[in-house]
């Protein structure tokens, strides 16, 4: 199940890869510059905040980011281009790099 939910993944990923910040991030982004606001509190996954010129510091992430993925034991970050290679490649779930947990 772990290898059909990465499958998933990178398929949703493919279906949204050209995506790009709207209106509504701008508006956001401009909002936080002019210190009218402090942060962006979202359940959006997508780094479509950051992309918009959000400060990565001022955003708040209800629900993580898609973007990366981190192992549940040591919680070493994982880029998705690598997880990605052994998905595809290997045909395996990933484990982690550095201590062989569940990515």
């Amino acid at each position: 199940m772990r290898l059909e939910a990465w499958r998933r993944k990178f398929a949703m990923d493919d279906l949204y890869a050209g995506a790009k910040p709207g209106r509504g991030h701008g508006a956001l982004a401009r909002l936080i510059a002019s210190g009218k606001m402090s942060h962006v509190i979202t359940q959006n996954i997508d780094g479509l905040h950051q992309a918009s010129g959000v400060p990565p510091e001022r955003i708040i992430e209800l629900h993580g980011n898609g973007t990366y993925a981190l192992c549940l034991d040591c919680g070493a970050r994982h880029e998705l281009v690598a997880l990605r290679r052994v998905v595809e490649g290997a045909g395996r779930a990933p484990a982690c790099h550095a201590c062989g947990g569940i990515v």
